[in-house]
């Protein structure tokens, strides 16, 4: 599976929008989907990681707080 934040801006349904209104149904402004793409960190994660992947996600995300 893949996220790629708000799906409605990226730039297949962008185009998809303009030469087919209808093939997308939107309800609402989607703020809340704007907000989470913005304003969030996503990371991505599966069960294959071994525990040195996890510990340089960990590390690297702490790295990257301390410095904000």
């Amino acid at each position: 599976m893949l996220f790629g934040g708000n799906l409605l801006r990226q730039a297949a349904f962008v185009q998809l929008r303009q030469e087919n209104p209808g093939a997308i149904r939107v309800v609402g402004e989607m703020t809340g989907a704007d907000r989470i793409m913005n304003e969030s960190i996503f990371v991505g994660v599966y069960p294959g990681l071994t525990r040195a992947m996890l510990e340089y996600i960990v590390e690297t995300t702490r790295a990257f707080c301390h410095k904000a």
